[in-house]
């Protein structure tokens, strides 16, 4: 981006994502540079760090070639797994509609690990019993939660797409929950736990509710000087 193009960049942003109390909301959808840009390009640069490729699709025949296309330019044990998402709020899909399909048709092509993205807000225990029986390597809990908020001058949606998912410090209570729930219910598929961590403690805690590993996001893509 050139330098006369920021502020129409910065107000594009501030349609999509919007700082809140104790965390962000975004609608950002799925914007990025593309499966195979990605495999081109930064893949070769990352290859020796062990990375989870995440995938998004609207079916599972969008799923099935995702994975075809990383089997075929990421040789098996070049990365730590594919995550399947399955569970963003901000492009406005049921995937509830496709997830049989997705991993009965997808996740038995992958030459690499599958995860699969659980979602607050649908029925994540059932979701990840049928991962499990479909041979899902591990869970990733949690995606972002549906939110909403409003200008309460005019009562008019903070985001363009009116719904979107909140991260950061406050979905914390609901991914230890989550995870909680999840050993609770006999689930033992190991668990990434993600949702409003930024510090050794909050690691702690997301461990004594069962997780396996921990995954940081809004706190360093946005909230960067609050990581300890």
């Amino acid at each position: 981006w050139s330098l006369h193009e920021l502020p129409g960049l910065l107000k594009r942003y501030g349609t999509v994502l919007r700082g809140v109390d104790g965390g962000f909301i975004n609608a950002f959808g799925w914007c990025n540079v593309g499966i195979d840009a990605y495999l081109a390009d930064y893949y070769p640069r990352t290859r020796d760090q062990r990375t989870i490729i995440s995938l998004g699709g609207f079916s599972a025949a969008k799923f099935v070639t995702l994975v075809d296309k990383v089997n075929k330019a990421v040789p098996a044990g070049d990365i730590a797994a594919v995550e399947f998402n399955v569970s963003c709020h901000n492009v406005n899909f049921d995937f509830s509609t496709i997830l049989d399909a997705v991993l009965t048709e997808a996740v038995p092509r992958s030459h690499h690990p599958v995860i699969l993205k659980l979602s607050p807000d649908v029925d994540y225990l059932d979701n990840a019993r049928r991962a499990a029986k479909a041979g899902v390597s591990a869970l990733t809990a949690i995606n972002t939660v549906k939110a909403l908020r409003l200008d309460p001058r005019t009562g008019t949606p903070l985001l363009a797409n009116r719904f979107g998912g909140l991260s950061g410090r406050a979905i914390k209570p609901i991914g230890l929950r989550v995870v909680a729930e999840l050993r609770d219910a006999g689930v033992t598929l190991p668990i990434i736990a993600t949702g409003g961590i930024r510090t050794v403690n909050d690691c702690r805690e997301y461990m004594w509710a069962g997780a396996d590993a921990v995954s940081l996001g809004s706190a360093t893509w946005l909230d960067r000087k609050s990581v300890v």
